[in-house]
């Protein structure tokens, strides 16, 4: 299935701490269980990811610092579409507990 087929809606939650290790649910449509299927934040891959259904991923985030772009890609490839919208994670120094919660 190409990427053009598949299409990303939304992340949450698009806040966690520097260290990694948060677990965003990625929604949108056309996912694909594959081996080649990726997710990455800005330029780096996520630390693990798992297949929930072909509207549902969990990728967790990696280590990192400002803002980044979260991506998918089922072929490991091509980034599928985002319809013009932009899913940032934002990583922060100090986990402030209602926030790392619930941060939508």
């Amino acid at each position: 299935r190409a990427a053009g087929e598949a299409s990303l809606a939304q992340i949450m939650p698009s806040l966690g701490p520097e260290l990694g290790g948060t677990v965003v649910q990625v929604n949108g449509a056309g996912f694909i269980a594959s081996p080649l299927f990726a997710c990455r934040f800005g330029s780096d891959n996520a630390a693990s990811v798992m297949f929930v259904s072909s509207t549902r991923v969990l990728c967790t985030a990696p280590p990192g610092t400002g803002a980044a772009k979260v991506e998918i890609a089922i072929n490991g490839q091509d980034v599928v579409p985002t319809g013009g919208n932009h899913f940032d994670f934002h990583y922060h120094g100090t986990c402030i507990r209602p926030l790392c919660l619930s941060v939508k």
